[in-house]
């Protein structure tokens, strides 16, 4: 009998946050529209206009975490 394939991936959640006042901003439409252009399918929104959803592809192995989501945030 053949062990189970498992598959491990990585999402991280962002709070929308207006600099200036320090309060949740509804951002999200702008942040899709240019996260799309170099994260792909990585991002996405979530149920709250002020948050954001940046995941890794699915691995077949532990990802590198560093390379593979917190380096998404950045770009």
């Amino acid at each position: 009998m053949q062990a189970p394939s498992l598959t491990i991936g990585i999402e991280e959640e962002y709070q929308i946050i207006d600099p200036k006042t320090g309060e949740l901003k509804s951002y999200i439409t702008q942040i899709l529209e240019d996260g799309k252009l170099t994260l792909k399918e990585q991002i996405k929104a979530e149920l709250h206009q002020s948050m954001v959803e940046v995941g890794t592809e699915i691995c077949r192995t532990r990802p590198k975490r560093s390379r593979n989501c917190s380096s998404c945030a950045r770009r």
